[in-house]
């Protein structure tokens, strides 16, 4: 029990070390790494949804349309 304690303490002082030390170096680093990682999440994932989006969109247009024409066909046999 003992080691963890002190393993926690020393965690947190070197956090705190660091923040001191260099805070402009590492927010500027976080910044240009999230910009990177989220353009390219966005634009791989934008495009996977898109496509699927498209593919199941359109069985569901046909499922729809279908179902819409033989309500608008039944109506005007009606």
């Amino acid at each position: 029990m003992k080691s963890g304690e002190g393993t926690r303490r020393s965690r947190k002082r070197r956090r705190n070390c660091r923040m001191e030390s260099g805070e402009g170096r590492r927010r500027r680093r976080k910044r240009r790494k999230r910009w990177r990682n989220s353009s390219r999440r966005s634009r791989k994932s934008g495009e996977g949804r898109k496509r699927r989006r498209s593919r199941q969109m359109r069985r569901k247009m046909r499922t729809t349309q279908m179902m819409e024409s033989e309500q608008m066909r039944r109506r005007r046999k009606m």
